[in-house]
């Protein structure tokens, strides 16, 4: 017995072709928080006290281990709830991949010596050491920015890292 031939219709190849192509761009959405925090007001900018003209924006980049994403988030979780404890935080943005791995962060300090102090806190220490992020994934960047621009757009900060790794 021979199988039948099965026809498509026009109008379900259009509607193949329409789905195949959400899935192409949905796979290139991101998702993430505002930028906020301490020391930034959406009508006034920076508005942190011990801010100058210049300011610290790190922008980091990885790839969450598909077996830790919700160790990740757990951990994320925590960096976010102690951010505002932070001596010297301007602000904050964290974007992600809807449907990838990659994270992204942003992050806005009046200075370096801030900045290193959120880096040795405990709860930034234990999300890094967490494993949670894949090896060779990744890659952070940091620069003075004037004050006014603050908060970059997120592709000013992927250029950021562009730079970064041009450089090594």
């Amino acid at each position: 017995m021979r199988p039948l031939p099965v026809r498509v219709s026009s109008a379900c190849r259009l509607l193949a072709a329409a789905a195949a192509s959400v899935l192409l761009v949905a796979g290139g959405c991101r998702v993430g928080y505002p930028f906020r925090g301490p020391g930034y007001d959406a009508d006034r900018g920076v508005v942190h006290p011990d801010a100058g003209s210049q300011v610290l924006v790190v922008v980091t980049r990885g790839d969450i281990k598909a077996a830790s994403r919700e160790k990740f988030a757990n951990h994320l979780r925590d960096v976010i709830e102690s951010m505002n404890q932070q001596s010297g935080l301007v602000g904050y943005s964290v974007r992600r991949e809807l449907f990838g791995s990659r994270v992204w962060t942003m992050s806005v300090w009046v200075d370096r010596g801030s900045m290193t102090r959120f880096v040795r806190s405990t709860a930034h220490h234990k999300a890094m050491a967490s494993g949670s992020i894949a090896a060779g994934s990744f890659m952070t960047a940091a620069a003075p920015v004037d004050a006014s621009r603050i908060p970059l757009d997120w592709a000013e900060a992927e250029r950021m890292l562009e730079g970064r790794a041009d450089q090594e």
